[in-house]
């Protein structure tokens, strides 16, 4: 137990340590690794790579006694801290136009690749062993790269709302050139300027963002604008989603997977199903869709689409009559489906076997 215990923090300081080691890169302090630095960082992503963190945690889970979520608690922190330098390391670089480019570094621009999969894959298989052995995960699990948007989105609105604060206290003092042309364009005085600027909502610039990236600060605005950033896999604390939008062209694909192998009546409209998924209620004045096929299936789309029991209930009813149970209707180890593999073609890391 204590070995375990101690191979999963090693694999968790070595994430920090990679982390480290490229980031002077990345704010600009070094413009090239030295052979050591490669050998080490080299040396670091092969170890990572080497350990899975899901495996792990259900080693342990299995050799205690108590499974305490404070080791949960504690990687949260640790992953907090690891998200924030990693993302603070791709800011500097895409923020300031005097650092190299890294792009033009092909050993750089491969580390910094490995150490995304890295994040993702971490999260991700901590988020499945919370799913799939705690009781009750306690909070929406962001993957990494929702995570990364966010708290960049973070650092922007803080600092957007720190300038605001600026401008009010010291006026003309915080101005840059653009100021001095918006002013100029805009025909306004400086106490017009200023007073315009504090008056409107602390937001973000959408050029700063992908359309993927937007979606993600859309759905999650009232997080970004809160005090602190937290990785959350059961603590309902900071991170919290009610609401997670699914990508559509990936619910209309799995819509007429089950129309056509009548999961569900062949005249479930679309724009009916879209709606339960990604409003988690039926749209208003709709009947329920009829769902022709096992229980089983019913919670492999619930797992997938990260939807309740409850909601499952209140949209769907089974031919065969009752509701879903939670315990009762479980899916057991290795009990997978022609509709669960189906599911895998849409998300190769969703309840992979391992």
């Amino acid at each position: 137990m204590y070995e375990l215990l101690k191979k999963l923090r090693n694999h968790i300081e070595e994430f920090e340590e990679v982390i480290s080691l490229i980031t002077p890169f990345m704010s600009g302090e070094s413009l090239e690794l030295t052979d050591t630095g490669t050998a080490s960082i080299e040396a670091y992503c092969k170890s990572l790579e080497q350990t899975d963190v899901f495996l792990l945690l259900e080693a342990i889970f299995f050799s205690a006694n108590n499974f305490h979520e404070n080791l949960i608690k504690e990687l949260e922190n640790r992953y907090t801290s690891i998200v924030q330098e990693w993302t603070n390391a791709i800011y500097d670089i895409t923020h300031n136009d005097e650092i190299y480019d890294y792009d033009e570094n092909i050993e750089i621009e491969d580390f910094c690749d490995r150490i995304d999969y890295f994040l993702n894959s971490s999260i991700a298989k901590i988020n499945k062993f919370c799913t799939q052995y705690l009781e009750k995960p306690r909070s929406y699990h962001f993957n990494g790269f929702e995570y990364q948007v966010i708290y960049k989105a973070h650092i922007d609105y803080k600092k957007d709302k720190a300038r605001r604060a600026e401008l009010k206290l010291n006026g003309t003092d915080t101005f840059d050139e653009n100021d001095e042309l918006e002013m100029y364009v805009a025909d306004l005085t400086t106490d017009e300027y200023i007073d315009n600027i504090i008056s409107e909502e602390t937001s973000l610039d959408t050029d700063d963002y992908d359309e993927g990236e937007w979606d993600i600060i859309e759905d999650n605005e009232k997080i970004i604008k809160q005090d602190n950033f937290q990785v959350c896999f059961v603590t309902e604390q900071i991170i919290k989603n009610n609401n997670p939008r699914v990508n559509e062209d990936i619910v209309e694909k799995i819509w007429i997977y089950l129309v056509e192998n009548n999961l569900i009546a062949n005249d479930t409209k679309f724009g009916i199903f879209n709606h339960v998924i990604n409003h988690r209620e039926l749209p208003k004045g709709a009947d329920t869709i009829l769902w022709n096929k096992n229980y089983v299936d019913g919670m492999w789309l619930i797992k997938f689409f990260r939807l309740s029991v409850d909601v499952f209930n209140a949209c769907f009813t089974l031919r065969k009559g009752g509701k879903l149970h939670k315990q009762k209707n479980k899916i057991k180890k290795g009990d997978y489906s022609d509709f669960s593999r189906e599911l895998l073609k849409h998300d190769e890391n969703f309840l992979k076997p391992v």
